[in-house]
């Protein structure tokens, strides 16, 4: 598999077959005669695309530690506290369910997405959090990533090298997905080696999908342009100051 990999074309063929040889009452076959088939022929062809395969989801590196995204989250509902379903916050296209604990030997927590808005209950996104908080683990699978994916797209980790991340983006088939390798040493990102992985594709669909039912119910407000604003107002101040 590589990245620029072409797409892989469907090619969808819904013959019909010939009303010639059937035995069809006078009525019947005049019905058939006189309708125009055109439309007929357009519902089978349809039918036939929408009962045809998805999009190339087999191609990509989408499962891992038994999550497998792009499939219903029904299938792993054993390994997750379904309970703790939550729609995000910065993306409420997506909902959120926690891992169960230890779940999956070597692997403190995590949790996993899927969309609720274009195709419900589509896994979109899973992460994990390695027991091992140590570089050499992110060392390690650093170069078992290089090795299958090539050099990374994207570094996302800061100056100080508190946070290293490298991101990769593998498409194939017209859909991609981002892989985020995290090590981190920043308290408030719960230190340590993460993996993160996004279908990108399918979290596109859901955001789009999100936002054009929302400017249906609410038009989008008019925004305020900076100099417009009292820039002293978003300074942080004391209490009665």
């Amino acid at each position: 598999m590589h990245r620029d990999r072409k797409a892989l074309r469907i090619v969808v063929r819904a013959p019909l077959k010939s009303l010639g040889h059937m035995d069809i009452k006078p009525r019947s076959e005049y019905f058939f005669s006189t309708m125009n088939t055109k439309p007929l022929i357009l519902v089978v062809a349809i039918v036939a695309l929408l009962a045809a395969p998805g999009p190339a989801l087999a191609d990509l590196p989408r499962s891992l530690l038994g999550i497998t995204l792009g499939e219903d989250v029904a299938q792993f509902e054993d390994m997750l506290w379904m309970n703790s379903a939550t729609r995000l916050a910065d993306a409420p296209f997506l909902t959120e369910v926690n891992l169960k604990h230890r779940e999956i030997p070597g692997i403190r927590g995590g949790s996993v997405t899927f969309g609720n808005c274009a195709r419900p209950g589509t896994l979109i996104g899973a992460k994990f959090k390695f027991d091992d908080k140590d570089i050499g683990l992110f060392d390690k699978l650093y170069k078992l990533y290089e090795k299958k994916f090539g050099k990374p797209d994207e570094w996302q980790g800061d100056a100080f090298r508190t946070v290293r991340s490298w991101k990769w983006m593998i498409s194939d088939g017209g859909q991609r997905i981002n892989i985020v390798l995290t090590y981190s040493k920043d308290p408030g990102m719960r230190p340590g080696v993460s993996i993160k992985m996004v279908m990108h594709t399918l979290w596109m669909d859901e955001y789009e999908c999100y936002h054009a039912r929302l400017e249906e119910k609410h038009p989008p407000a008019t925004p305020v342009p900076a100099d417009e604003l009292e820039i002293s107002n978003f300074v942080p101040h004391q209490p009665g100051h």
